[in-house]
């Protein structure tokens, strides 16, 4: 499911506009609590602050263990774009007889948020080959900002 508003102000000189994504209904199994449980150092297996049947789940150091699918759920904050177009009397440089019709700066930003309940550290990653870090199912996806700056002549 996407969500993307738009706004416009200052009599659409100003744009704002995002896109949210939410995608349910699927199953990761989280590397770091799989590779944990099967050395039997999962943190919370000692912490009397964990339930007595999540403590079991985690000291099993045969196989597949169920305490490491989690669910996949996430909302994230894919996208927001500001475009403010600049007033015409900033267009015209004279020094260099010049004159532009439209210009228009705007800031770009990707990814910005991740609402989830998975532990892991994304769950939109997939595994790769040859990727070893904290959790070996993947690197989350980057966070980036962008600036643009548009002339019409």
């Amino acid at each position: 499911m996407t969500l993307t508003p738009r706004l416009s102000i200052f009599g659409g000189r100003a744009r704002l506009s995002a896109v949210f994504d939410r995608e349910t209904g699927f199953t990761v199994n989280n590397n770091d609590r799989q590779n944990c449980a099967s050395a039997l150092t999962c943190i919370d297996a000692f912490l009397r602050s964990t339930p007595i049947l999540l403590q079991a789940q985690l000291w099993n150091p045969y196989g597949n263990n169920p305490v490491a699918m989690q669910s996949g759920d996430f909302t994230r904050w894919r996208e927001l774009n500001v475009t403010v177009d600049l007033p015409t009397r900033l267009l015209r440089i004279d020094a260099l007889h010049l004159a532009f019709s439209h210009a228009s700066i705007s800031l770009q930003g990707r990814n910005l948020m991740l609402w989830t309940r998975f532990s892991g550290t994304d769950p939109e990653s997939q595994p790769g080959a040859g990727q070893y870090g904290p959790d070996r199912s993947g690197i989350p996806q980057n966070r980036s900002w962008g600036f643009r700056f548009d002339l019409t002549p």
